[in-house]
């Protein structure tokens, strides 16, 4: 570097006076644009809490409702079930009377069919009995025993 002759060390300095006596002015200039910013920052950070506050109002009220017609709901709900539980028992009433009523009447068509299977089956027993009858008094007719009278048909 070459030494700067004293005028232009002087034109050096007066330039940085000038920038350093301009710097309170700018100095001024940002402090009060941070303020301006800070304030703004403020309004902001009120208007979120406000806007926050009412969103979980909202919220609030909106769970609040939910859980009312919800419980409206169960209440309506409750009832349909009581309602349908009423209903079906009165179906398997019915139904069980219906099936009761097929119980009697296949019992006593069985019933009938019984006693008439066991008045054929006495009927066969005893033609087969006076068969029995008959035939020992035809062998005994023909070894040569007494004579028996002939048994009565019925």
């Amino acid at each position: 570097m070459e030494p700067q002759t004293l005028e232009k060390c002087v034109e050096i300095v007066e330039e940085q006076v000038q920038r350093l006596a301009a710097l309170p002015d700018r100095v001024g200039a940002l402090e009060g644009r941070v303020a301006s910013l800070e304030l703004t920052f403020l309004q902001h950070r009120e208007e979120m809490r406000a806007a926050i506050f009412a969103v979980r109002t909202d919220m609030a009220d909106g769970f609040a409702a939910v859980r009312g017609e919800m419980a409206s709901l169960a209440t309506v709900l409750r009832q349909e079930m009581r309602e349908g539980q009423e209903q079906l028992r009165a179906e398997m009433r019915e139904g069980d009377e219906q099936l009761r009523a097929e119980m009697r009447t296949g019992y006593n068509a069985l019933l009938q069919q019984m006693r008439q299977f066991d008045d054929e089956r006495r009927t066969q027993t005893l033609a087969l009995h006076e068969d029995v009858i008959a035939r020992i008094s035809l062998l005994g007719e023909h070894l040569g025993g007494p004579k028996r009278k002939k048994p009565r048909t019925h």
